[in-house]
């Protein structure tokens, strides 16, 4: 079961509103929790002051060997995030992940965070393998190029 965002970042001393050179990110206010994306672990992403972007980040118990223990609790996140047409193609995105990282790792001690995107969104696959550290970026675009391939109907190297 996910932990609750709020309730972890209180936890763990993380302080909003959190900022990048560009971007201010804030927990969902109380008047749009009735939205459909305003589950416990998004973020409203301002520029200046226009909401471009909703953030995620979700938070849970990762597995260990042996089953879940101590140490896997609240180990594992999630990033994603949408955000509005007429903002893409900016660099917002890759910024928010980034920033999103940054949170996980350095403000909730997570050890492991996925990002997801759908297949055909080459901006945002680019946007999370964009913020790996480096020993990591080889791999990603290595599953990068596999989930396109799957995207195009090929399967990937190799195959059919």
């Amino acid at each position: 079961m996910p932990t609750l965002f709020a309730d972890l970042a209180a936890r763990r001393g993380v302080v909003f509103p959190l900022r990048t050179e560009r971007l201010t990110l804030t927990p969902f206010a109380a008047e749009l929790r009735e939205s459909r994306l305003a589950a416990g672990d998004r973020l409203t992403v301002r520029a200046g002051e226009s909401i471009i972007d909703v953030g995620k980040l979700a938070v849970q118990d990762a597995w260990s060997q042996g089953g879940p223990r101590e140490e896997a609790r609240d180990a594992q996140g999630e990033i994603g995030s949408t955000i509005h047409p007429i903002h893409a193609g900016q660099g917002y995105a890759t910024e928010l992940a980034g920033a999103l990282l940054k949170l996980a790792f350095t403000g909730l001690g997570v050890h492991r965070v996925d990002a997801a995107a759908f297949a055909d969104n080459a901006p945002s696959l680019r946007a999370s393998g964009s913020n790996l550290p480096p020993w990591d970026a080889d791999r990603w675009a290595a599953h990068v190029d596999r989930l396109t391939a799957i995207a195009e109907g090929s399967g990937g190297p190799g195959r059919n």
